[in-house]
């Protein structure tokens, strides 16, 4: 069965749409124990998506093809077809839904043959997903961002791949380093917390150290670099070009980090902050952005009780526009 074909099979179930002709085939490759196992926690994440996305869109089917995209998944748009049997059979295995301070996340293993290593493959689509590797590492991913590793993870060595931006408080092990590589640049550390901004559309790579210490390599340079608490070292993908500077590296990570202490930080730099935080987009009227400063710590808030205490210290109201973005005046 190719992975098309198949995964059109299972959507095709799952929203109960399917022929008779197309169910007697997907229960033929469901009398394999391990592929009945994986078609029912796809069942029990394709629930949880459908609670989900009441929230945010009509139909759930428009998160699974988001999903499919980024995992380069077949379109769940076409018809499922008829099929022949084949040896080696696709499957989608250890399917969890992590529905975090809301965010849309997902993690799938897949296998491509018996012997081939899996590749575990962390995917958040929106808002910020926390995940636990092998290791007790703890990773807060960013919006549209993905994260895979190997199943011989913790094994032989303790390497991930990273398109996106992340928070990592790795877990120490004097023995294997926890190697991070992005498109154009290798991060390694023993145990430490830093956060790793790598998009393929953007021209920069930009690591931040909060603590511990790491080290760095580039196509242009395999010499290794390390780098100090509140130091970022950022990578020019076009010039090739690498710099370190002193940095306020915890604002950097405060997108992700339990608590966030705001000292006589601007609207500007708090909204900025928010907007990270949040997934959301504020605009701040140019006029206000740094005439107002505050001091508090941010723990669990969410966005709309941080506005609340921002409009009753400061004469700022905030509205939500048709877009879902917020504008800030006075």
């Amino acid at each position: 069965m190719n992975r098309q074909t198949l995964w059109n099979l299972i959507l095709a179930k799952l929203e109960h749409n399917i022929s008779s002709d197309d169910e007697k085939l997907l229960s033929e490759w469901m009398a394999d124990r391990k592929n009945r196992q994986a078609y029912a926690e796809i069942a029990v994440l394709w629930k949880k998506v459908q609670e989900r996305a009441t929230t945010y869109a009509p139909h759930p089917a428009a998160y699974w093809e988001k999903m499919a995209e980024k995992l380069n998944l077949p379109s769940t748009r076409k018809k499922a077809r008829r099929f022949q049997p084949v040896q080696t059979i696709y499957k989608v295995a250890a399917c969890i839904a992590i529905l975090v301070v809301s965010s849309l996340s997902f993690y799938f293993g897949m296998e491509w043959d018996n012997q081939a290593p899996l590749e575990q493959c962390y995917t958040n689509i929106n808002g910020k997903s926390q995940v636990t590797l092998p290791d007790g590492t703890l990773v807060w991913l960013h919006s549209n961002t993905t994260l895979a590793y190997k199943t011989d993870f913790k094994e032989k060595s303790r390497t991930v791949t990273l398109d996106g931006e992340a928070y990592f408080e790795v877990a120490k092990d004097k023995e294997k380093r926890f190697i991070v590589h992005t498109d154009e640049m290798a991060v390694a550390v023993y145990g430490t917390k830093f956060n790793v901004s790598s998009r393929a559309d953007k021209n920069g790579v930009n690591v931040s150290l909060l603590e511990g210490s790491v080290s760095f390599t580039t196509p242009a340079n395999s010499e290794e670099r390390f780098l100090v608490p509140g130091e970022t070292v950022t990578y020019d993908k076009s010039s090739h070009q690498v710099s370190v500077s002193r940095d306020e590296v915890e604002m950097n990570a405060a997108w992700a980090t339990p608590t966030v202490q705001f000292s006589n930080r601007s609207l500007q730099q708090i909204c900025e902050v928010l907007s990270k935080r949040f997934d959301i987009s504020i605009q701040v009227e140019p006029e206000l952005g740094q005439k107002y400063v505050y001091t508090f710590t941010l723990h669990d808030e969410n966005v709309f009780e941080i506005l609340e205490l921002i409009a009753t210290i400061h004469p700022i109201k905030y509205s939500f526009k048709n877009d879902g973005s917020i504008c800030i005046t006075k």
